[in-house]
């Protein structure tokens, strides 16, 4: 149906009748309201006028998501600072310390 429905001037249309058997072909002037009509959804909105309607003007709405990653990743250090044993070696040779040591992480879960 129709949102808008307004007549937007007024035409005088020729109509003719054809010849029936003993009848001649006869024609009278109708006078017709010309219409535009507007139908509106979420989706469009399209416009018409006309005794044989034309489309006037249509326009498309289309529908857009936004779509937003609400997780940070955090990116971890690659550098490390950790305490605890390990195997070292020395001036008596291998033996086992406990110590601070400073590197870089080459893989991690």
């Amino acid at each position: 149906m129709p949102v808008v429905r307004t007549v937007v001037r007024y035409d005088t249309v020729l109509v003719a009748l054809p010849a029936v058997d003993s009848l001649p072909e006869d024609s009278a002037a109708v006078v017709l309201p010309i219409e535009r009509k507007t139908y509106e959804t979420e989706d469009y909105k399209a416009v018409v006028e006309g005794y044989k309607p034309s489309l006037v003007e249509m326009e498309i709405y289309r529908q857009s998501t936004i779509v937003t990653n609400t997780v940070v990743q955090r990116k971890r250090p690659r550098w490390a600072l950790t305490v605890g044993p390990g195997v070292g070696y020395g001036p008596r040779g291998v033996q086992p310390y406990v110590g601070v040591s400073f590197g870089f992480v080459l893989w991690s879960k």
